[in-house]
């Protein structure tokens, strides 16, 4: 209303005949409309006449705008208004509406619930309104978060501030439509409190609609068509249903992650459709149905991410996240154990894959130690998934013992698939632990069940995978050419199989690991450039994370210290981000590839393909005796901790496979040479930034640096050592 109201003010000058503000939200009955908007207009009775035909005649020649403030409950009266602009081709009509009328000539603005900053401004203004004193707290962000950025919710908010301060309101906020009530004495009825307004478009839908409405609200965070259509037992005719309750503004349209419809509900409405669902005693019928059909979501992924297809699915599955533990939690309160672990076990993928190991843990914790062990497909997924997650966490004992429980199971019920997983759970946990010849066996028994399974649509993703453990075993133990040999097997086979999700990077990142052992950092780097960017487009963190550390050990192979520097330091950062290990998962096997000092002997204790160390020793003998200035290196560390991840991955990609002048020159930067060359002719730093085009407090920067890389106390120092490398 306020809005249209500033348009009217803003455009009134334009209109020959002005504009005409009409309040619908009194009038019940759309007959009336015409005899509202003709005593808006000044118009008298006349007998005999009917209010219409007035209307139609006295606006044929107007050239006025007619504002019409709530129109949703009068839809009836949309006939009247498009005769009325078909015979007044010079009148224009401003209509403020739930819903759309739906008539010609109609063109829709939907009014977006307000920026943060605007929400945000909106309470300060309301609440010093009415409490002069009041100052922006760090909790009003959050507030208007929780309130939807919704101005009526804001406004409705802001006047409990004289009782509540905004710490307190946020701790209220669980039960918003309480808290969002009395509103202004002059306000109209539908603007007393949030849930009055919601019931006044609830009120407009008809029966069936208010029936899906409320079925609906089990979703958090948005659902598809087919979702709302197997949780709200509406099977074909959802889409009309679903198209009622956005025509009437109770949910919201967004674009899915395949372009397909996604339909959101906002929180405040939400919790009033929850209201109406309690009230009807449907909650418990409803919030089932939504947690069995997220199961069997959940189960159709796991499987088909052991397909080609995998990739798809779970780009598909992670907007789910927030329907994934609201299924969760209902199962955890009404203690249907076997149901929660077949949905977390099921999860497996998107806990261990997108960043959510911590909380696919937990739930996995809770729910294992209640179950009664009776053997089923929900407990072997279970253990499963655990054994996953704990290997990814450096449980490694823990890891095996549950791993081993899982392949009892799946030898027992003659589960395949099970079975090599579980094999390949184990392989991976033992290696960690010291035993790789235990790995081995179990990697080579693996092959064996998917030799008998082949023809099955798992069995080809399953074989890449277990070629990837056995290259990774093999190099860990300074098998090179054995551990080549497997990656080149992989890499076909994922070609062939036309694979672009993880199995592909990984065949690729194998290929780059040989080349570093080899000695061959240029070679490597283009391979960890390529896994990078398989990584990226799987939005797989785990190898990207991985991918930054190994680009890192190249380039420091290479020379390039600083950039090395700050990409171990964005590894770093982005492995405590997913909860996952740096020095095990990545730090320790390019130690052993060969570091230069201080990170040739950082975390020594960590034993971590530490059979590749000693095989290597000689050969990274060189790279190890390079000793950096370790406070430059601390510096440039730290700021790859700060970097964005799309920083990251820039930075590593954009790196080239070129050697640096002199890898042993300190560290030098390129510009930094120059600088030194020109220090040591004997130029001033004025004369430096004259003759590079820099300012003189840039030189003054690399000079500081230059000292402080090639440990020399006077510029002297730094002109002698030049000389002496052959620089000057």
């Amino acid at each position: 209303t306020r809005l249209a109201i500033e348009v009217a003010r803003r455009l009134g000058d334009e209109f020959e005949d002005g504009v005409v503000f009409v309040s619908l939200a009194p009038v019940r009955d759309a007959d009336l409309v015409p005899v509202v908007i003709a005593s808006a207009l000044g118009l008298g009775d006349a007998p005999g006449q009917p209010a219409a035909e007035r209307v139609l005649i006295a606006c044929e020649n107007r050239h006025v705008m007619i504002v019409l403030d709530n129109l949703e409950h009068l839809l009836d009266s949309s006939s009247f208004l498009a005769a009325l602009l078909e015979r007044s081709p010079r009148m224009s009509i401003l209509g403020t509406s739930r819903t759309r009328l739906s008539i010609p000539g109609e063109h829709v603005y939907r009014l977006s619930p307000l920026d943060r900053d605007d929400a945000v401004d909106l309470f300060e203004q309301r609440a010093r309104a009415i409490a002069p004193g009041f100052t922006i707290t760090a909790e009003l962000s959050e507030i208007c978060g929780r309130l939807d950025d919704l101005p009526l919710a804001i406004e409705l908010a802001a006047a409990r501030i004289p009782v509540l301060s905004p710490r307190a309101m946020l701790a209220r906020l669980g039960d918003r439509l309480s808290l969002l009530s009395e509103g202004g004495r002059t306000a109209p009825d539908r603007h007393q409190g949030m849930r009055v307004a919601i019931a006044w478009s609830h009120d407009l839908l008809g029966e069936a609609d208010q029936i899906l409405f409320r079925r609906l609200a089990v979703f958090v965070g948005g659902f598809t068509l087919d979702a709302a259509a197997a949780v709200a037992g509406y099977g074909e005719d959802v889409l009309a249903g679903v198209s009622s309750l956005e025509a009437n503004s109770l949910l919201n349209a967004t674009p899915g992650p395949r372009g397909e419809p996604r339909f959101v509900m906002l929180e405040t409405i939400r919790e009033y459709a929850l209201e109406q669902l309690r009230d009807l005693r449907e909650e418990t019928h409803a919030r089932q149905t939504h947690a069995d059909y997220f199961a069997w979501l959940a189960d159709d992924t796991e499987r088909v991410w052991w397909h080609s297809g995998g990739l798809d699915k779970l780009d598909e599955l992670e907007p789910e996240v927030p329907n994934f533990r609201a299924a969760l939690a209902w199962l955890q309160q009404t203690g249907d154990v076997s149901q929660l672990l077949g949905l977390a076990g099921s999860l497996a993928p998107m806990w261990a894959t997108r960043g959510y190991s911590l909380e696919g843990r937990a739930w996995l914790e809770w729910g294992l130690p209640r179950s009664d062990g009776t053997q089923t497909p929900s407990l072997t997924a279970a253990l499963r998934a655990l054994s996953w997650i704990l290997n990814q966490h450096d449980d490694f004992y823990r890891s095996l013992v549950i791993a081993q429980q899982a392949l009892t199971l799946g030898e027992a019920d003659g589960d395949s698939r099970n079975r090599v997983s579980s094999l390949m759970l184990s392989g991976l946990a033992a290696n960690r632990l010291g035993h790789p010849e235990w790995s081995m066996a179990w990697y080579t028994t693996a092959q064996e069940v998917l030799a008998r399974s082949a023809g099955e649509a798992w069995v080809p993703v399953s074989q890449c995978i277990v070629m990837n453990l056995l290259g990774e075993t093999l190099i860990d133990q300074g098998e090179i050419d054995q551990a080549e040999a497997w990656y080149l097997k992989m890499r076909a086979k994922t070609q062939s199989l036309g694979l672009r999700f993880t199995p592909a990077g990984d065949a690729i990142k194998g290929l780059g690991d040989v080349a570093r052992a080899r000695g061959e950092p240029e070679r490597a780097l283009g391979h960890f450039q390529s896994a990078l960017r398989y990584a990226r487009e799987v939005r797989d963190g785990r190898r990207i994370a991985a991918c930054l550390g190994a680009i890192a050990g190249a380039l420091s192979a290479m020379g390039h210290y600083e950039v090395a520097a700050r990409l171990f330091g964005a590894s770093e950062a982005h492995h405590e981000r997913i909860a996952f290990p740096f020095v095990t998962a990545t730090f320790a096997f390019q130690r052993a590839l060969g570091l230069p000092e201080p990170w040739a002997s950082m975390h020594p204790e960590c034993e971590v393909a530490d059979a590749l160390r000693r095989t290597l020793l000689e050969r990274t003998a060189a790279l190890r005796a390079v000793t950096l200035n370790a406070e430059l290196a601390s510096a440039w560390w730290a700021e790859g901790r700060v970097l964005t991840l799309d920083e990251a991955v820039a930075l590593a990609l954009a790196a080239e496979p070129i050697s640096p002048p002199i890898k042993a020159a300190g560290g030098l930067s390129a510009r930094e040479l120059e600088v030194l060359r020109l220090l040591a002719e004997g130029a001033s730093n004025r004369a430096i930034a004259d003759s590079l085009s820099l300012s003189e407090r840039t030189v003054e920067r690399h000079v500081t640096h230059i000292l402080t890389k090639l440990g020399c106390e006077t510029r002297t120092a730094a002109a002698i050592w030049s000389v002496r490398h052959g620089l000057a």
